[in-house]
């Protein structure tokens, strides 16, 4: 009997959720956790692939907005994704991902965007490095502020109640201005808070604090903390879950405060921009223990619509010419007219000079967090020398991108 792939029924969420779990290396959810599952799971985006009735293979997608620079484009967030050990070479994932991009582009997505377990994994299908993120650490007795904004307002704990009401807010705030970030349905902001006393790791339950000026909230950060006492003394932890500030006023408030609550020892977290203003606002900016790695992967689906949905650093055109093994009919060449009050991509001839690059190569420098003249020195690039420093430019990013969320 040969494998079928297709979309799943509601029914078959929990076959997709055991054949997930297994691959992920965790016990499969109970009822209970599959209801959950469901609350957020887009049914008719998850992609199963079936042995005679069981589920050997997965793939799901969230129906997301993607802050670009200068705009928003929607993107399929592509997520959930594993295949039996005992069914691996046997094209399941290749055939799954055919099917999730041809889905994103009948949805009217350009992009495609994952967070990769396996890192070399998604290169082979057009996905490209777009965005990095970075885990921080520092010891409380060397956090200290040295260079920061005049803080006006206040910090107020709150309950879990209250950030759900109070924190979408925030968050579309802040968004719009963010590239990288993605729109949060209110379906999603349950998962947010999901709070369950056997799965906190020995940590405590979340804790909420906002940043208010005059009553209006500029920030918030979305803590637990670890107690721990060696010799009579605290040696407790601080782990940041979340910390979004509006302004850099709000942004310097929320880190004082977490640098002053009593007995941590440790204040660390993971998620957080890999150029964090943070580490130019200690006094000792060698304390602070920074390790990036990769975020966000994009996948370019539709050139022109996502070239046109951004805009850029400064004036200029520029011919590219994309190449696109996995996806031919994507690659070809074209130009781009573009500057900071927008741009118009559309299919060109081959010019002399023109810049020749992958499609992966293409989706990562999309979003300014990819620097176009690193992938050149890195070999991945080609092209007339200042056409490379003028699609630099064009393509840079301020702020840089960051996806403060897994998905």
């Amino acid at each position: 009997m040969g494998t079928e792939i297709r979309f799943i029924t509601d029914a078959e969420l929990a076959g997709f959720d055991e054949c997930q779990s297994i691959a992920m290396v965790r016990e499969p959810r109970d009822r209970e956790g599959v209801e959950r599952r469901r609350a957020i799971q887009e049914i008719d985006r998850s992609i199963a692939a079936f042995d005679g009735g069981q589920v050997v293979g997965t793939a799901s997608a969230f129906t997301r907005t993607l802050t670009t620079p200068g705009g928003s484009a929607p993107m399929g967030g592509l997520t959930m994704v594993s295949v039996r050990s005992t069914h691996r070479r046997q094209g399941i994932l290749t055939e799954m991902m055919r099917q999730h991009f041809a889905d994103c582009l009948g949805r009217g997505e350009a992009l495609s965007g994952l967070y990769a377990a396996e890192a070399p994994i998604y290169g082979r299908f057009g996905y490209g490095i777009a965005a990095q993120h970075a885990e921080l650490r520092i010891e409380r007795a060397h956090a200290r502020l040295e260079h920061l904004p005049e803080i006006r307002g206040r910090m107020r704990m709150i309950g879990q109640d209250e950030a759900r009401e109070q924190w979408p807010t925030v968050w579309d705030t802040l968004r719009p201005k963010q590239p990288g970030m993605l729109n949060r349905p209110t379906s999603w902001w349950p998962r947010v808070f999901h709070d369950p006393a056997e799965e906190r790791a020995g940590l405590s339950s979340l804790r909420f604090v906002n940043y208010e000026v005059d009553g209006e909230i500029l920030g918030y950060v979305l803590f637990r903390q670890k107690n721990d006492w060696k010799e009579g003394l605290p040696n407790c932890a601080l782990k940041v879950q979340e910390l979004i500030a509006t302004s850099p006023e709000a942004y310097a408030a929320l880190w004082q405060y977490l640098f002053s609550v009593d007995w941590m020892a440790t204040i660390e977290g993971e998620m957080f921009a890999a150029d964090e203003p943070l580490y130019h606002m200690l006094l000792d900016e060698r304390r602070l223990r920074r390790t990036v790695d990769d975020g966000v992967w994009l996948r370019i689906l539709d050139v022109n619509r996502a070239l046109e949905a951004r805009t850029y650093g400064c004036d200029g055109e520029l011919t590219f010419v994309v190449d696109d093994p996995f996806l031919p009919e994507v690659g070809g060449a074209f130009l781009l007219v573009g500057g900071p009050g927008g741009a118009a991509c559309r299919r060109t001839e081959i010019t002399r000079g023109a810049i020749r690059l992958g499609i992966a190569e293409l989706s990562a420098i999309y979003l300014g967090g990819t620097r176009l003249s690193t992938l050149v020195r890195a070999g991945r690039v080609t092209g007339d020398a200042e056409e490379i420093r003028l699609a630099e430019m064009m393509f840079s990013s301020d702020p840089p991108p960051w996806c403060p969320e897994m998905f």
